[in-house]
Formats: structure tokens, C-alpha cells, sequence
């Protein structure tokens, strides 16, 4: 009888060592459900202009490897402003390249919002799946889908640029803890490639809500162009960086089930170190440990692709905001025309001036100790209270100057960190005095001074 009750314990705790693995490891609880979910995707492009045509083709040729994996295009969303396929200055109509060599990015691509579609506040409503007059095709994942977020664009401390507004950390955060307390998704990729992207996750993503994202640049730093100004396509840059070491790596393999994301976000970087090794890249990861040994396939398809592509090598990097100056200085020397360049230059060198002015009248009203140290701190910006940072921001943007249609303005941002970590307490407790100090500093120093699309 003794031996007979060893025996049952046995398999009673064999049982339920198995229970414990199958059930209350997440690991294996994502990598069951997502073999049998749908996959679902947002790509962003989020700038609009010839000058940025990089990052509507890193979204067109993101595109085309989920459709080449077997991803539904029904269930991919596209917001793309679509200005610069037949541009004046394409030389190819009707085509996008995201490399020299690369192939047609844009054929077959189906565009879901364009021209002044393309919003943060758009983009938050088809996160969320509101369906509205003005958001028709929405995020519809189920419980157990995997969802995939690719936004390529400019960014600050805790910003993403859109071409009439901004993405703040807070309202993306915000958005996605709800889409998880609603059991919108299974699991969640999210990939930015954008300046100063980790910081819009830095000490603000929960690590508990089954996210798992990639960001091209740490908190302090610049994303990077590349592919610039070749003699097909003059005064642009055809893709990022990190982009098209991503694109590369998933466009050129057969299966992307053969490689866990941990794999891939290595490989990723030794691409990128390996083309570019004067260049300091800082690609972070943020959320779950568990979602390194999932597959790249999970959230980017699971057949095998239809067509594979020649991997990429890349050349010509150059720093984000410097685009549009580096740009319209070539065409200027090309075309013996000054003009353009000079009104870039005059404009960002007068917004310059007025930012020091801004920030000096504002430490004037006691908000911060030295105008000095708040703008020549620009490395590790630490954001103390993302939702507070956001609310700065955005007053900023609805009271002084549109941050979507002045996109160099977005490199001055980390002022408002450097502000608030100094006077955090202040500003929280009287938050409308800020505003109204805020708008006041904005009247004398900007708002009425012919500032209009700063790039």
C-alpha cells in the first residue's frame, strides 16, 4: 500500500510539474497562442517632403517583407502622407527604393491614410480600434493575436514627430496599458526608429503587459540616414540606419522562424557595427525578458517568404536633423541658387537664439537655476514624470508653435526635460502658472515672429 501511495505521489507531482510549465510559463503560453493568432500590424511613416523620403520607404519596404511572409494585408495598417512617390524630384515616378540597388518598395503597397490622415491623434484612434469618420480601418486584433507597431520618423526626449503633431510617451503608454487591461492583443512588437526613441519607454513601459520593443537609438541620442544624396536621387536620403539593417536581415531570409528576436536584434547590431564602426549606434530593448526566444516570425509572418532579397551594406550615414541643412546646402551648390539654403539656415539659427531667450526668461520666473547648463545639457535628458513632460510639451505645441510643422524645433524638447527635473514639485503644483509663464516667454520670443516650417 506504501509502495502504491509513492507511486500516485509521483505522478501527482509529475502532473503538476507539467501543469506549472504549460500554464504559468509565459514563454510557452506565447509561443502556443501566437502559432495559432493572426498577425496584425501598424506602419507609421511619420514626415512629410522629398528631404525625408527615407522614412516613407522604410515603411513601404517594412510592408512588403510582412506580405512576402505571409502576413494578411487586411490585417497591416499603412499611414503614409504619400508626397514623395511622384514628386517632382523623383526621377523614378510611381517608385520608392529603400536602397541604391534595392527593389520597387512601393508596387502592390496599400496606403490606409495619407496626406493630413496621418496623425498622432489618428494613430492613437486606430491603436485604440475607434472606429470613427475619420478612422476607418482600425486595429481589430483578438485576445490572442500578436500585434506588430514599425513608426519611422523624427523624435525627441519622450516625442515622436507626425506631420501636424505629436506622439507624446505618456499618451502611448497610456494606450498601451489600456489595449492590454482590454485583452487586445497576446503579445506586442514594437519597433521605433526614431531620435532619442528610448525614451519614449524608459522608465515607463511596464515590463508586466506582454510587450516586447525595439528602439534604433538610446535616450540621448540622433537616428541616423542613409543612402544620401546618390546620383539617382539626389538631395535625400533613401532609408535609416537601423531600418535597413532590420529590413535587411528579415527581407533576406527565406523563414523568419529559424531566428528568435534576441537573434535578430543581434544581428542587427553587428550589421551595424560592422558597416558603420565609427558611427556609435545604441539600439535598446524594452518589456519582458521572455520575448527574446520567441521567433522574429511571431509578429513579422510565418510562411516562407515568396521572394528573398540581396542583403544590403550600408553607406552614407548622416545624422537626422542635419538632413534637411546637409540637403539644401548640395542642391544649393548644384544649382547656384542660395536662397533655399539661406532661409533654412537664417530660420534654425533664429529659432536657436529664440530658444535661449525662451529658456532664459523662463529661469527668469524661477522655473530653473541657469539658462546656460538647460540648453548645454543635451546627453542622458532624463524624464522624471513622463504624463507632466507631456503636458509641458504639449502646451508648447497648441501655444507657441506647431512641433508637427517645425520638426527642428523637436530637437530643442529636451529644454522641457532639463525644466522640469530642476522644478518638477513647482510645475506639478501649479501647473496653469507654468502655462501661463510658458505663453508668455512664447509671445515675446517666438509666436508672431514668421517662423513657419522649420525643417
Amino acid at each position: 500500500m506504501a509502495f502504491l501511495d509513492k507511486q500516485l505521489f509521483c505522478i501527482w507531482l509529475i502532473c503538476l510539474t507539467l501543469f506549472h510549465l504549460i500554464y504559468c510559463n509565459p514563454l510557452i503560453g506565447l509561443s502556443s497562442r501566437s502559432e495559432s493568432a493572426s498577425i496584425h500590424a501598424i506602419l507609421v511613416a511619420g514626415t512629410s517632403g522629398w528631404t525625408n523620403y527615407r522614412h516613407q520607404a522604410n515603411i513601404a519596404h517594412g510592408y512588403q517583407v510582412l506580405v512576402n511572409h505571409g502576413v494578411n494585408r487586411e490585417n497591416i495598417i499603412v499611414m503614409m502622407v504619400n508626397d514623395v512617390v511622384n514628386h517632382e524630384k523623383n526621377p523614378f515616378k510611381g517608385k520608392l527604393f529603400n536602397s541604391p540597388d534595392g527593389p520597387d518598395v512601393y508596387s502592390d503597397l496599400q496606403i490606409d491614410y495619407s496626406g493630413a490622415q496621418v496623425s498622432a491623434t489618428n494613430f492613437l484612434k486606430i491603436l485604440r480600434g475607434n472606429s470613427t469618420n475619420s478612422t476607418h480601418k482600425v486595429l481589430n486584433s483578438s485576445p490572442n493575436d500578436s500585434v506588430l507597431i514599425y513608426i519611422s520618423s523624427y523624435g525627441a526626449s519622450g516625442l515622436i514627430g507626425f506631420p501636424s503633431d505629436v506622439l507624446t510617451s505618456a499618451s502611448l503608454n497610456q494606450a498601451l496599458t489600456g489595449l492590454n487591461n482590454d485583452s487586445k492583443y497576446g503579445q506586442m512588437m514594437i519597433i521605433l526608429d526614431t531620435d532619442h526613441s528610448a525614451s519614449m519607454f524608459d522608465s515607463v513601459l511596464p515590463d508586466n503587459v506582454n510587450i516586447f520593443s525595439v528602439t534604433s537609438t538610446s535616450t540621448d541620442q540622433q537616428n541616423y540616414a542613409c543612402f544620401c544624396n546618390k546620383p539617382e536621387f539626389p538631395y535625400t536620403c533613401l532609408g535609416t540606419s537601423y531600418s535597413v539593417a532590420w529590413l535587411a536581415n528579415t527581407g533576406s531570409k527565406e523563414s523568419l522562424m529559424d531566428e528568435t528576436l534576441d537573434q535578430q536584434f543581434d544581428s542587427i547590431i553587428q550589421a551595424l557595427d560592422e558597416a558603420l564602426p565609427q558611427t556609435p549606434i545604441n539600439p535598446n530593448k524594452f518589456g519582458s525578458k521572455i520575448f527574446d526566444d520567441l521567433r522574429a516570425g511571431q509578429f513579422m509572418g510565418l510562411e516562407k517568404s515568396v521572394k528573398t532579397e540581396n542583403p544590403t551594406v550600408i553607406e552614407d550615414q548622416l545624422a537626422n536633423f542635419a538632413v534637411p541643412f546637409e540637403m539644401a546646402g548640395l542642391e544649393s551648390l548644384d544649382t547656384h541658387n542660395d536662397e533655399p539654403f539661406n532661409e533654412l539656415k537664417n530660420a534654425r539659427n533664429s529659432i536657436d537664439r529664440a530658444f535661449y531667450r525662451l529658456t532664459s526668461d523662463m529661469c527668469a520666473v524661477g522655473y530653473c537655476s541657469d539658462p546656460q547648463s538647460i540648453i548645454q545639457n543635451n546627453q542622458a535628458v532624463k524624464i522624471t514624470d513622463h504624463q507632466l513632460y507631456s503636458q509641458m510639451v504639449t502646451k508648447f505645441h497648441s501655444d507657441c508653435l506647431n512641433l508637427g510643422e517645425n520638426p527642428y524645433l523637436l530637437s530643442k524638447m529636451y529644454i522641457f526635460a532639463n525644466i522640469l527635473s530642476e522644478s518638477q514639485a513647482q510645475i506639478a503644483d501649479n501647473f496653469s502658472k507654468f502655462s501661463s509663464s510658458l505663453y508668455q516667454a512664447c509671445r515675446r520670443r517666438i509666436i508672431g515672429h514668421g517662423y513657419h516650417h522649420v525643417v
